[in-house]
């Protein structure tokens, strides 16, 4: 399933490149990767939106922990 977030602080390729995170490279438009033993391809919507490809749905959890989404960085 494909998963879409929104996320208006949010810039994957900073998060990706950023030296900390690793494994992960920038291949057809999609940011392709593995983490925690789970494989993601992920894209930029150019609108503040994000989408995580052909991912398991008990993985989206994964995910938004991954990407710290829950966090609220502006409160």
């Amino acid at each position: 399933m494909d998963y879409t977030f929104t996320c208006e602080r949010f810039d994957i390729r900073r998060t990706l490149f950023c030296g900390q995170a690793f494994r992960w490279k920038e291949l057809d438009g999609r940011f392709c990767g593995i983490a925690g033993g789970r494989y993601a391809e992920i894209s930029d919507n150019g609108d503040s939106t994000y989408t995580v490809h052909g991912i398991e749905k008990s993985d989206i959890s994964y995910w938004q922990s991954y990407f710290d989404l829950d966090t609220d960085y502006d409160a």
